[in-house]
């Protein structure tokens, strides 16, 4: 198993991100713990890695240990709040 520490920050927030492993379908995929973004799943763990990595270089590649996180007071409604 590949170390999280092998993934870029994420692109959104600069927060870390971790590996889910989907065991019914034997899928993996790349998700922010902060704002929640995700990869699409992958067949291995290297692959989603490797998409969640695939983007523009930043200069400065400890940018992720450097922002400042915004404050979620009152966090964001479900979709089916929109919905109704």
């Amino acid at each position: 198993m590949t170390s999280s520490s092998s993934l870029y920050p994420c692109p959104f927030c600069g927060a870390y991100a971790y590996y889910i492993f989907y065991e019914k379908n034997d899928l993996y995929a790349v998700t922010c713990v902060d704002c929640s973004v995700m990869t699409n799943t992958c067949k291995t763990q290297n692959d989603a890695k490797n998409l969640w990595n695939k983007r523009v270089k930043m200069k400065d590649k400890n940018r992720g240990n450097n922002v400042k996180r915004p404050q979620h007071n009152n966090p964001p409604p479900f979709v089916d709040d929109f919905l109704r």
